[in-house]
């Protein structure tokens, strides 16, 4: 279209600009995710972060919160944005091919009407992609040029990780959540993430700090705090070696369920009171005399937390 002559050279700027910067950061997310998950899971980490399959597209639902809220992004990037918005409104391509800025997969993976629902209403996502002759799958990241910043990519990466394959069918792969519902685990993975940030010891390009999107999740992070600090060191490994029961063995998988039912209720009532917050920090004490019986070394610091709570406790027995 010649009257939106410019999106091309937009999109070369941004695709070179983008490629560029995920070359500079690689080396340096591995050592963060080595550094939060472990030293012995650095080969793996190393596999999955070298081979995620990564996607830019232009994000119109991002693109209007810029246009109508970028009060701290430069006037050139705001006139880039409503220039995208005009083109996307104008332009008679199909919806993959004017979305689409460049990918590492092949179009008729793209083609999947799964992806082409995400472009219109995503900033960035995670998903796998199944490769039919080989088998196997492909991790792949999808990620809108003007929300790309180091923890969105974290936070997707770790979704990588996360994500269990334990099925196929003919249609999907089966994939359950460690964290039963996908609000609780978007919550996790994002409080994980910012642990992961913490690690991070390398540059960030400029392409990386433009923009900041700051997601509702941060506000509902004292829902998950008690438990993820209790169990920390099993959800690593839940994790990392794939096995979701472990968490749930440890945390009692009734209590589990109950507190992942909560988390998902409280976040899609947008909102919870301090009430419902002692409700969840009780539930996690349940959970951690639970696991106090698998792990006797985590015994007493729940005994001394019991304790700085106001409860009395009495000690049964030597071996308590």
């Amino acid at each position: 279209m010649k009257k939106f002559k410019r999106i091309k050279a937009y999109n070369k700027k941004y695709r070179e600009e983008l490629e560029e910067s995920l070359k500079i950061i690689n080396p340096y997310l591995i050592d963060a995710f080595t550094k939060y998950y472990g030293e012995e899971y650095k080969d793996k980490i190393t596999d999955v972060i070298s081979n995620i399959m990564y996607t830019f597209f232009i994000s119109e639902p991002f693109l209007k919160v810029l246009n109508c809220y970028g009060s701290d992004i430069s006037k050139h990037d705001k006139r880039v944005c409503k220039y995208y918005l005009k083109y996307l409104h104008a332009c008679q391509m199909d919806e993959l091919d004017k979305c689409i800025i460049c990918s590492s997969l092949e179009k008729e993976d793209l083609l999947e009407s799964d992806f082409i629902d995400c472009l219109k209403t995503n900033f960035s996502f995670y998903t796998i992609v199944s490769d039919d002759e080989e088998k196997s799958f492909y991790h792949a990241i999808f990620l809108s040029i003007f929300s790309i910043s180091l923890k969105i990519i974290i936070h997707e990466i770790n979704h990588a990780f996360m994500t269990e394959v334990v099925a196929v069918t003919k249609n999907e792969w089966i994939t359950p959540s460690l964290f039963i519902y996908p609000e609780c685990e978007e919550l996790f993975n994002d409080y994980i993430t910012n642990k992961i940030i913490s690690k991070y010891d390398g540059i960030i390009p400029y392409a990386l700090k433009k923009f900041r999107y700051v997601h509702k999740y941060e506000f509902y992070f004292s829902l998950i705090k008690k438990f993820y600090d209790a169990f920390e060191d099993v959800i690593k490994e839940s994790i990392m070696i794939k096995n979701f029961n472990l968490l749930w063995e440890y945390a009692g998988k009734e209590d589990f369920y109950l507190f992942c039912s909560l988390i998902q209720k409280y976040y899609l009532q947008d909102g919870f009171t301090e009430e419902e917050v002692a409700n969840l920090e009780e539930l996690v004490l349940r959970m951690r005399v639970h696991a106090s019986s698998i792990i006797p070394e985590d015994f007493d610091s729940y005994i001394n937390e019991l304790e700085s709570l106001g409860y009395r406790v009495r000690k049964l027995g030597k071996d308590l």
